[in-house]
This record gives C-alpha cells, sequence and structure tokens, in this order.
C-alpha cells in the first residue's frame, strides 16, 4: 500500500536568531533506589542537570547494626538538580528510604 500527499500551500519562515543560546534550554533529572534485607542494604542516587548554570548533589548511606536480639539494616538515597538560564529554571529531586528490622 502505497500514500501520496501533494503539499502545495507552504509559506516561507523567517530565521531567527538567538546569541548564546543552548538549544533545548534547560533539563534535569534524578534517580534514587535504596533496599534493605536482614543484614544487608543497597543505595543508589544519580543526578543529572543541564543548562547555563547547574548544580547536582547526591548522597547515599547504608547502616546495618546487629544487637543482642535484633538486626537493623538502613539505606537511604537523595538525589538533586537544579539548572537555570536567563529564561527558565528546571528542579528535580528523589528520595528513597528502607528499613528492615529482624528479631533474632
Amino acid at each position: 500500500m502505497q500514500l501520496n500527499m501533494k503539499i502545495s500551500d507552504l509559506e516561507l519562515c523567517d530565521t531567527i536568531e538567538h546569541e548564546n543560546k543552548i538549544i533545548g534550554g534547560v533539563s534535569t533529572a534524578t534517580y534514587a533506589d535504596a533496599s534493605t534485607s536482614p543484614g544487608a542494604g543497597y543505595a543508589v542516587a544519580l543526578a543529572v542537570a543541564i543548562g547555563d548554570n547547574s548544580h547536582t548533589n547526591a548522597v547515599t548511606d547504608v547502616v546495618v547494626r546487629e544487637k543482642r536480639n535484633v538486626i537493623i539494616s538502613k539505606a537511604k538515597a537523595v538525589a538533586f538538580a537544579i539548572a537555570w538560564d536567563e529564561d527558565e529554571v528546571s528542579r528535580s529531586k528523589s528520595k528513597d528510604v528502607s528499613v528492615t528490622v529482624v528479631h533474632k
């Protein structure tokens, strides 16, 4: 099957000039994942910021404590990103926390 289309009413578009601009503006993305199991923990945090000005921060923390009658596993992941230029701002934040408590 073949489809054909004739376009005959195209208008001329003017050229626009933008000096010192990043094409596409600003963009941010974050990801955070934390998980635990008895005696173990996992945490990952990612942050990306694209723009004229940008800042990122990613923090992870995993703690496993074993006491006489209990095992406590904690995992935390936090990611933050911000990007800005003269015209716009983009922010992104992700956070995940996991806790496992097991009685012996």
